[in-house]
């Protein structure tokens, strides 16, 4: 597609957002080593081919089981511990595309659909004043892993399982997230992982994927139809303005 020929779109942000804010925010990306986003409710899942590369490794078989149970997933991240470098590039490549946000454009891409636009701001600026505030900031949160998972109407009894199983370890969390899952249309369970190394944190998502495997494979009357094209959910409603 021809650049004039794509929407404009405003109002992103670079900033980082809390875990639990990723299920009513939209993600974007130029260069998918870092994400520009805004408040929205609404989500369109294409759980295509494309859809699963963007989803990180530990995450894509849960996501894929999920999914084909009928059962949408968030934005997500399974954790990492990057070194200083890793930031250093991120910075460079987010004060590069300033320049263009303020000008011409960016071509950015729909994560959910790989849709793409371009994101033109006036006054657009990255959100930290330096490398050290962004790198403070990235560092710490980077460790942490998470994945919504929104559980629609008629399967209130996945979402009644789930919360008698009770699951949770030394290292992962899943709890229940009432006032998102109105926003949402369902019920969101917030899926937490924060663990001291990465192998750690590759063991605690592993079980977790191991264990919803087991769960939906020996009840199959918790499943629904899966999600196989592209489907829109949620409130239907969006902010132009990105999270802090």
């Amino acid at each position: 597609m021809d650049v004039a020929e794509m929407k404009k779109i405003d109002g992103l942000s670079a900033a980082i957002v809390p875990h639990r804010m990723w299920a009513v925010s939209r993600w974007f990306y130029a260069n998918p080593i870092w994400y520009y986003h805004r408040l929205s409710a609404a989500h369109e899942i294409c759980a295509g081919g494309k859809f699963y590369q963007l989803v990180d490794e530990e995450l894509r078989e849960l996501c894929r089981l999920l999914n084909e149970a009928g059962v949408r997933t968030t934005p997500s991240c399974q954790g990492h511990t990057y070194p200083k470098e890793r930031f250093e590039r991120i910075w460079e490549e987010l004060k590069r595309e300033e320049g263009p946000i303020r000008r011409e454009g960016l071509v950015v891409k729909d994560c959910e659909n790989d849709r793409p636009y371009v994101f033109r701001e006036e006054g657009y600026r990255v959100p930290w004043e330096s490398f050290e505030e962004f790198y403070r900031e990235a560092g710490a949160h980077q460790n942490i892993g998470y994945m919504g998972v929104v559980i629609p109407p008629g399967l209130e009894g996945l979402e009644r399982r789930m919360s008698e199983d009770g699951y949770e370890t030394a290292g992962l969390r899943v709890t229940r997230d009432d006032e998102l899952g109105r926003m949402l249309g369902g019920v969101l369970m917030n899926v937490q992982v924060e663990a001291p190394d990465p192998p750690t944190r590759t063991r605690e998502w592993a079980e977790f994927t191991g264990y919803v495997r087991d769960l939906l494979e020996a009840n199959p009357h918790l499943r629904d139809v899966p999600i196989a094209q592209c489907k829109v959910s949620g409130a239907g409603v969006e902010q132009a303005a990105g999270m802090g």
